[in-house]
């Protein structure tokens, strides 16, 4: 699965869709290099490092994962979310104490209003991934190796 680097127009198409679907305020990544994998996840390098990735060759991971494209659209990674979460407009929601414990065990939320597509989780100050709502169930994308149970 190599990585490619995405060029001017494919990187302002992410950039386009990111701002649309998650209302962006601000430009994000305008120091740091796009790259997807073959298996549509997105990554972010600092522009320092392209001198090594020139030298190296086919690289198979690199920097840090922010997203997956999705056929509903763009998956943030719990880094993606915390990256972008501040700077979004729509498609956040917020969640309880309790139910971030639950978040972080892998479980579904009941959320009271409706809605639909991906969203950025937060609680408190704190972003804390992404999820998919679908009416009033947030379904929870939290990779198992990252799942806590004893938590609090």
């Amino acid at each position: 699965m190599a990585l490619t680097p995405l060029n001017s127009k494919q990187r302002s198409k992410i950039i386009k869709q990111l701002t649309e679907q998650y209302g962006l305020t601000k430009k994000p990544f305008d120091d740091k290099i796009l790259f997807e994998r073959t298996d549509k996840k997105l990554f972010i390098v600092s522009r320092d490092f392209t001198k090594v990735v020139e030298q190296v060759g086919r690289i198979d991971s690199l920097g840090l994962y922010i997203a997956k494209q999705e056929q509903q659209g763009l998956r943030l990674s719990m880094e993606g979310s915390q990256l972008l979460g501040p700077m979004s407009s729509k498609q956040c929601v917020t969640i309880t104490e309790k139910q971030r414990k639950e978040w972080f065990q892998g479980l579904n939320l009941t959320m009271k209003e409706k809605g639909k597509g991906f969203v950025i989780v937060k609680c408190e100050d704190d972003y804390i991934g992404c999820g998919y709502q679908r009416d009033n169930e947030l379904l929870n994308y939290t990779p198992k190796n990252r799942r806590v149970m004893d938590l609090f």
